[in-house]
């Protein structure tokens, strides 16, 4: 394969719906989504796992149904494109990350720019 034109990673909080070991593990996961007018959907796509050690952390660490912070690298060819995981996390892991100190949301070296919060207790934030 060539070299890729563009390189793009992503990161994003999905539901695990399936961990599929074989040839090419992957994994199944379900994103949730909103578009501008508040329709949520959800959007369910298989994810390649390629390094052997990452895909064992997900079968012994990770549930189906439990949420994980999931990376993937996208490279864009000129006949397409192919995105595959690098990284997780579990959701309760990423949790225990964010902090409160003296009522200040304390998520490291991100911007924030937006913080919803609605009275059941969701918290939306969008971060620059």
């Amino acid at each position: 394969m060539n070299e890729p034109v563009k390189v793009s990673r992503a990161t994003a909080v999905v539901d695990v719906a399936a961990v599929s070991p074989g040839d090419s593990p992957t994994i199944r996961v379900v994103y949730h989504a909103e578009n501008s007018r508040g329709i949520a959907r959800q959007l369910v796509r298989q994810i390649p796992v390629r390094d052997a050690a990452l895909f064992g952390r997900i079968q012994a660490d990770v549930k189906e149904g439990e949420q994980i912070e999931a990376t993937t690298v996208n490279e864009w060819y000129d006949t397409g494109y192919v995105s595959y995981l690098v990284d997780f996390k579990k959701v309760s892991d990423v949790e225990q990350e964010t902090t409160v100190k003296n009522g200040v949301l304390d998520i490291g070296h991100h911007d924030i720019t937006e913080i919803i919060m609605t009275p059941n207790k969701t918290t939306k934030t969008k971060v620059r």
